[in-house]
C-alpha cells in the first residue's frame, strides 16, 4: 500500500505546460509501481495550459473545478467544465488551455507505456 497525503505531494511543471502547478499523487515513483499508472492534479491559473501535440501516453482528464477548453487536431474546441472528462489515446493531438478568470482543477490519470 502507498499513501500519499496531499500536504506532501510534489509539485512541478511538466513540459510544455504553462501557469499551473501539478500535483504527483500516485504512481510517479521509480520503483514498486508496475501497472504503469500514474494519477496527478493539474492546478491551472487564468491563461494557464498546455501547448498543443501528441500524446506521450492513453491518459484521461476529469475537471474538479472550474473550466478547460480542449482543442483537438482540427482546430475544434470542447469546453469541459466540472464533472466533465475526456480521454486522449497515445499519439492523439490535444491542447488545453483555461480561457476563464477562475483556476481550475483536474484529475489526471495516464497510462505510460512501457519502455521499449
Amino acid at each position: 500500500m502507498k499513501v500519499t497525503k496531499l500536504a506532501t505531494a510534489k509539485t512541478g511543471v511538466p513540459p510544455k505546460h504553462f501557469n499551473m502547478v501539478s500535483l504527483e499523487l500516485q504512481g510517479m515513483e521509480p520503483e514498486g509501481f508496475h501497472n504503469l499508472l500514474i494519477l496527478g492534479q493539474s492546478q491551472f491559473l487564468p491563461g494557464g495550459g498546455c501547448e498543443g501535440g501528441e500524446m506521450m501516453a492513453d491518459v484521461i482528464y476529469y475537471v474538479l473545478e472550474g473550466e478547460m477548453t480542449v482543442t483537438d487536431k482540427n482546430g475544434s474546441d470542447t469546453v469541459l467544465e466540472q464533472g466533465d472528462s475526456v480521454r486522449f489515446e497515445i499519439n492523439e493531438y490535444r491542447e488545453l488551455l483555461n480561457k476563464s478568470n477562475d483556476i481550475a482543477k483536474m484529475l489526471v490519470i495516464a497510462a505510460i507505456p512501457p519502455k521499449q
